[in-house]
């Protein structure tokens, strides 16, 4: 897990050190984003991850909603919420993701004119179901730092599709999903 965030503490250092030339290169009318690109809405499902391991099978087993504002082409913040859809086995386990609830600074970096990679650093409070062996369902609760990153494929000025990894919290609850989104634009 240490590799994996430095590699992404690395990757957005280089992203707020860069010069904005490369984005100019895509739009001559500075790094301002239009105005009816600054607000944002969209939908993510994804496939939950508890502990860092992987499953024998991807479910979509998590529903995230998004609100955000792009101060710039580089710089946004955005708000998500979000609960389960399933629940997911895990060693001895079912679980499933209660409700999500966070606030992240997203930094974007130009790839290609249609193709953004960007990262995330916020603070999210989770809250998992988990049952053991059909014994009484508890509620795990935790709150903490939140990383993630992924790549954004632009559709038209107002619309992008998403594909994502970000690890929620990494604390007792471990919790990230890999998820795929559309965004808007308004």
């Amino acid at each position: 897990m240490k590799i994996i965030i430095t590699s992404l503490l690395l990757m957005l250092t280089f992203l707020l050190t860069c010069s904005h030339a490369q984005a100019q290169e895509y739009d001559s009318d500075s790094n301002r984003v239009r105005p009816n690109q600054e607000y944002y809405w969209g939908v993510m499902a994804g496939s939950s991850v508890f502990g860092g391991e992987s499953f024998d099978s991807v479910e979509l087993s998590a529903a995230i909603a998004k609100f955000g504002y792009n101060l710039n082409k580089l710089v946004g913040f955005e708000i998500r919420v979000g609960t389960g859809t399933t629940e997911v086995e895990f060693r001895n386990f079912e679980k499933e993701l209660d409700s999500l609830v966070g606030a992240y600074v997203r930094l974007s970096y130009p790839l290609h004119q249609s193709i953004n990679f960007y990262g995330l650093l916020g603070y999210t409070k989770v809250e998992v179901m988990s049952t053991k062996n059909d014994e009484e369902e508890r509620t795990l609760s935790d709150s903490g730092g939140s990383i993630g990153g992924g790549f954004e494929f632009i559709v038209n000025p107002r619309a992008r599709w998403t594909i994502e990894f970000t690890g929620y919290v990494d604390k007792d609850v471990d919790y990230g999903v890999t998820s795929v989104g559309f965004e808007v634009s308004f």
